[in-house]
């Protein structure tokens, strides 16, 4: 991801050494973003409002485990 200019080393604190998106990094990070919102509002289209709650706290069940 460095060599393909999406990230960059910072120093963090010590010896630590920290890393941040570029604003290549960024601007991609924000098109897949609108490609995963996407993806999910299709794959979810035929759930009823009160369906989508139902599976999320579904969901929030499982993941608390």
């Amino acid at each position: 991801m460095i060599e393909r200019g999406l990230i960059e080393r910072v120093p963090g604190p010590g010896r630590a050494v920290r890393h941040r998106l570029t604003d290549k990094g960024e601007d991609l990070r924000e098109r897949a973003g609108e490609v995963v919102r996407e993806t999910f509002a299709e794959s979810f289209s035929a759930l009823s409002g009160e369906e989508l709650q139902t599976f999320g706290d579904l969901l929030a069940r499982v993941l608390a485990r």
